[in-house]
């Protein structure tokens, strides 16, 4: 998942190491200092996804993650004064996190930290505010890929047996599911705040433990999630996007690097050999590429082009270039190492990107400080290592669609 660059930029390597503490009632706290940079962002994740709607209510987290989100901006004003936060909230709501985040200037984050806190407050739940919610997550998102990729990349993950979003036109959720939901995943033990930017550590750390260690909540239950898919919207017609791959390692497995690298070193760029053979065969290959969505859970890593009305004969192209994969290139995979830990610094753009995933480590279970340590292992993957990964991930025909 590349995550763009939608505030200040920082330098990528140069951060300190966050600082982190779980209080009693569950929730992490994770503080980065980054003295030049001008802002700040604080990320709220929330442990709740795609994955935990129940399943007579596809879609449920997405519409409640715009309820809560518009019921702390209408609440905030009110209570902390005229402005609250000089920032907008903006939320992400994925396959199995969803994330709320505001970037201000350093004077406002105690604003921002108690807005976000807010977000464990239960809403409105009348139906105009429900509805509106509804109508709002059905708009187009501005960071979305193209429709098409997207519903094409959902239809592969089906068939690959792995839990994909819910389809735009599934039914409203009722006003009791979404306060179900909120009950069950709103609570203090399934978040995640971190902070990144210009910051006092040991000042706003205080703030936030005061603030979100207040909550409510049951360090102890944590419901484990049950495997499960999601169907996909069917293709209609002849579609434009091919799509080959496999299952791949969650973000947090330790093939993970390995496998990533070896994703960047056959689809990534136009010296690929993903492109070089569709531009030498096909004579397309422009929108083409690679993707290997980092998640909690397991993911899926599939090659990708668009050839409208001809992608059942292109995936033929990608089998056989994944069949080939785990063969080491005669001078190794050092380009590839590079581009990949590039492609992971363009991911830390902006403060708001650095918080993100700072607050993903923390809630992938393996810590904050795996922000530095992922990059690292990126550069640092043995050929040998590379080649046992996609052994033990590329094993047998891959999942194809059309």
């Amino acid at each position: 998942m590349i995550r763009a660059a939608t505030a200040c930029i920082v330098m990528a390597g140069a951060h300190a190491a966050p600082v982190t503490h779980t209080m009693a009632n569950g929730c992490s706290i994770v503080v980065s200092s980054e003295p030049s940079a001008g802002r700040v962002a604080a990320v709220l994740m929330v442990r709740a996804g795609d994955v935990d709607d129940p399943p007579s209510a596809p879609g449920a987290n997405r519409v409640l993650s715009r309820l809560v989100m518009d019921a702390a901006n209408h609440r905030a004003p009110a209570r902390f004064g005229a402005a609250a936060v000089d920032g907008e909230m903006r939320v992400d709501a994925e396959l199995d996190v969803t994330s709320y985040s505001i970037v201000t200037v350093p004077a406002q984050i105690g604003g921002a930290i108690r807005t976000l806190a807010m977000l464990a407050e239960p809403p409105l739940w009348n139906n105009t505010t429900v509805m509106r919610a509804v109508a709002v997550e059905g708009e187009a998102d501005r960071d979305a890929p193209p429709p098409q990729w997207e519903r094409a990349f959902n239809a592969w993950q089906a068939k690959a047996g792995l839990p994909v979003p819910p389809p735009a036109n599934a039914d409203p959720p009722g006003r009791e599911a979404l306060r179900a939901l909120h009950a069950r995943l709103y609570v203090s033990n399934r978040f995640v705040l971190a902070i990144a930017g210009e910051v006092d550590v040991e000042a706003t750390m205080a703030l936030a433990e005061a603030v979100f260690g207040a909550l409510p909540g049951e360090p102890d239950r944590l419901e484990r999630r049950p495997p499960r898919s999601v169907s996909a919207e069917p293709l209609a017609g002849a579609p434009d996007y091919a799509f080959v791959g496999y299952p791949a390692p969650a973000a947090a497995a330790p093939d993970a690097p390995a496998m990533e690298v070896l994703a960047t070193a056959l689809g990534q760029g136009k010296t690929s050999p993903l492109f070089r053979r569709l531009r030498e065969t096909e004579g397309t290959g422009y929108e083409s590429g690679v993707t290997y969505p980092l998640r909690l859970s397991a993911s899926g890593v599939a090659l990708f082009t668009r050839a409208p009305g001809a992608a059942a004969a292109v995936r033929d192209d990608l089998a056989a270039l994944w069949k080939g994969a785990v063969q080491a290139p005669a001078g190794g995979w050092d380009g590839a190492r590079l581009r990949a830990s590039l492609a992971w610094d363009a991911r830390h753009q902006s403060v708001r990107d650095r918080a993100y995933w700072l607050a993903f480590w923390q809630t992938a279970g393996v810590g904050a400080g795996y922000d530095a340590e992922y990059r690292a292992r990126l550069l640092t993957a043995s050929d040998a290592a590379i080649v046992a990964a996609g052994k033990r991930w590329l094993r047998g025909e891959p999942v194809t669609t059309p």
